[in-house]
């Protein structure tokens, strides 16, 4: 849970006791129960437990939580939600959109990732991380990560028959990596969709905390040696960057919109990603960054020997049905180059 706080409190004997405070505990419920609501009546007693149980479905049992009822409305919000996305993955509404990915020495798009988008009808539009989130706590990622990886696959496949070939960078999340089927999900896809592997990338997003290396590197391991590829997503901002390029077999490193943004404006950020640039070229990785809005970003990185990116100064993700028009749109405009 990322909304808990910690605090330390002192048992009867003086020993410090953590405590950890989120929305609502099932087994302090339990505890307190037969106390809070001896006197109440059975419709109260259930209003004071609903939110205990509504929480063990994405806690588990033997927690010890201590309700809070100014956060029941969140603890609401957040299960509608949860059965919201339920309802859309079942509908298949959860849809990917594409982002466009330019050669910056050339201007030719030479892929695109694929990124979730849901529009709820009572929701509106989710955004990307409360949908990630979502999944996450209801334990629907898997899910949310199959469906979108074969439609984004199927849609690739559909352009390479229309003589447009792509690289498909899709997202794959830590749920994920642990889980032990990853490798023949990703491998059954690619036979149902008839794409070839060698037009698949997986981006491991950098700020995830990967722990068991070694079975990751067995999983990703086998989809490699069918021809899938690997990248790490928003390089430098989380855990043990050199680390994963030292134990996986990524070949991609993909620069984090956070340092783009001050290509221009900020001294370090500039040496952050002329060295990130510079260690992707030595080892004979590819770099490719995002977040890019201006022409003045896009110089910098060509002067730097950056060879991919992808932002706004293109295009935002768009839906399969409008990417071809864009691509030719990106294509038709002359080249911006690093002297012009």
């Amino acid at each position: 849970m990322t909304d808990g706080t910690h605090h330390t409190q002192r048992n009867s004997r003086g020993k410090p006791m953590n405590r950890r405070l989120i929305h609502s505990l099932m087994g302090m419920a339990c505890a307190i129960a037969p106390f809070a609501i001896a006197a109440a009546s059975p419709a109260q007693a259930q209003t004071v437990m609903r939110p205990a149980n509504d929480l063990n479905i994405s806690i588990g049992r033997g927690q010890l939580v201590i309700f809070d009822p100014s956060l029941t409305r969140q603890s609401q919000e957040r299960l509608s939600s949860s059965g919201a996305l339920r309802r859309a993955l079942a509908a298949g509404t959860v849809v990917p959109y594409y982002q466009p990915v330019v050669d910056l020495g050339t201007g030719v798009v030479v892929g695109v990732e694929a990124l979730a988008r849901w529009t709820d009808p009572d929701l509106g539009p989710v955004p990307a991380e409360v949908l990630v989130r979502t999944a996450e706590a209801s334990g629907q990622i898997l899910e949310l990560g199959a469906q979108i990886l074969e439609r984004s696959c199927a849609d690739a496949k559909t352009w390479l028959a229309a003589g447009r070939r792509l690289q498909m960078a899709g997202n794959i999340s830590a749920a994920q990596l642990r889980d032990p089927g990853i490798s023949s999900m990703v491998l059954r896809i690619l036979r149902l969709t008839g794409l070839p592997a060698t037009q698949l990338t997986l981006e491991i997003t950098e700020s995830q905390e990967v722990a068991d290396l070694r079975s990751i590197d067995r999983a990703l391991g086998l989809m490699r040696h069918q021809g899938v590829t690997f990248s790490v997503d928003d390089f430098g901002t989380g855990y043990s960057s050199l680390l994963l390029l030292q134990s996986l077999p990524v070949e991609t490193l993909k620069i984090d919109r956070a340092f783009v943004a001050g290509l221009g404006t900020s001294g370090t950020d500039e040496q952050i990603v002329a060295g990130i640039v510079a260690m992707t070229n030595a080892i004979g990785h590819r770099s490719v960054a995002e977040g890019i809005e201006t022409e003045a970003q896009m110089r910098a990185l060509q002067q730097m020997g950056c060879q991919f990116g992808q932002g706004y100064l293109w295009s935002p993700a768009v839906p399969a049905e409008a990417l071809l028009g864009v691509i030719e749109a990106i294509e038709s405009v002359p080249r911006i180059t690093a002297s012009r």
